[in-house]
């Protein structure tokens, strides 16, 4: 149904399902005294119910209406099975990197496996947020150009997606680089979670923050080579990701412990998104990428700038307080690379201002 909103281009619902599906976990919380695992399981059952029901109504618009018939003999059924079992098993090659991670991990002594999951959490999160957002946009646009036959209408939504992606996780990239500890320490330091803990996690924080910008765009490459239907080429790509990730976990993890499996994970998705990259100026034309590529260079030289004003300024600060350190950089940190964004005239910028307000209004 989300699927089916997305492509009519409607994003509005799609966007707030989240709430209709924690909603009966809260209330259950709040107003129900003897909690336990049942009631909780319940809660998550009518929240997800609840997913699929709110979509209904805005699909009826859509013109959609169900019927109880299936006709096996139609060819478009057979297509997206022949198209789905490369995408399930592309999709189970990505989970797997996190396996590999923490199967290696569970050699490197007590506290390895924890330290990785707890950083794995944040890292999901933040690209959850924005490229999960991203995604469930464009990706109905480049398929509807594709459909129209619209290569080129195809090619400037894919680089625009890109380069927007860079924009938005970049910095975010930098400041977990620039912060791990703190954030580390923030997020989980409290009860058993003690210094030593922070520190292994920080580590497995600091090898992760750097795969951000490169999980979002292959996330997007995903997508379009998807709206090709070149769903064998995103699992070719997607298993080789996963060898390089095991080759270098193993190998890594022998040097640098935690940090070293955190970083062969950043790695194998560095050497996966180029590869769907090629796959996709292969399948979708040879577009023009030296546009696209001076902007990610103007991006990633406005992050350079916030880090360094940053560095300094931390030095010269010193607030002893991880949320207060945490508030600090983001706020100052936002100004200086909105500031430098505008002096090297990055339109995608406010591109993704008017974005926000859009969804803020809506």
């Amino acid at each position: 149904y989300t699927a089916m909103l997305q492509v009519c281009e409607d994003f509005i619902i799609p966007s707030i399902l989240g709430m209709f599906f924690n909603a009966p976990m809260i209330i259950y919380l709040i107003f129900f005294k003897d909690i336990s695992i049942i009631g909780l399981t319940i809660a998550n059952v009518i929240g997800n119910f609840l997913r699929v029901a709110v979509q209904l109504p805005v699909l009826y618009k859509h013109g959609y209406r169900f019927k109880l018939f299936i006709d096996l003999k139609d060819e478009r059924i057979k297509k997206i099975l022949i198209l789905i079992i490369p995408v399930i098993i592309g999709s189970g090659a990505n989970s797997l990197n996190m396996v590999v991670d923490m199967k290696v991990a569970s050699s490197l002594g007590d506290g390895a496996v924890s330290a990785l999951d707890f950083a794995q959490k944040i890292i999901v999160f933040a690209n959850t947020a924005i490229t999960t957002s991203i995604v469930s946009v464009m990706y109905p646009l480049m398929a509807n150009k594709l459909n129209e036959g619209d290569i080129k209408g195809f090619t400037n939504y894919l680089t625009k997606s890109i380069s927007i992606i860079a924009l938005l996780l970049v910095p975010i990239s930098i400041g977990f680089i620039l912060l791990n500890k703190d954030i580390i320490s923030a997020f989980y330091e409290r009860g058993n979670f003690n210094e030593a803990a922070v520190k292994i996690t920080a580590s497995a924080f600091l090898g992760y923050s750097l795969v951000l910008p490169f999980t979002g765009v292959r996330d997007i490459l995903n997508s379009s080579l998807f709206s090709m239907q070149k769903t064998k080429v995103t699992t070719i790509n997607g298993i080789i990701g996963v060898v390089v990730n095991i080759i270098l976990s193993i190998t890594l993890s022998k040097i640098f412990g935690v940090f070293g499996v955190a970083i062969a994970s950043t790695i194998a998705s560095m050497v996966t998104s180029n590869l769907l990259f090629i796959s996709t100026r292969k399948f979708g034309g040879h577009f023009d990428v030296v546009p696209m590529i001076i902007k990610l260079l103007k991006i990633s030289l406005s992050a350079m700038v916030m880090l360094l004003v940053l560095k300094i300024l931390n030095i010269m600060i010193n607030l002893n307080n991880a949320i207060l350190t945490i508030l600090f950089n983001g706020v100052v940190g936002g100004v200086v690379y909105f500031i430098s964004c505008k002096i090297f005239k990055i339109e995608e910028l406010d591109e993704v201002i008017n974005m926000m307000k859009n969804r803020v209004y809506k």
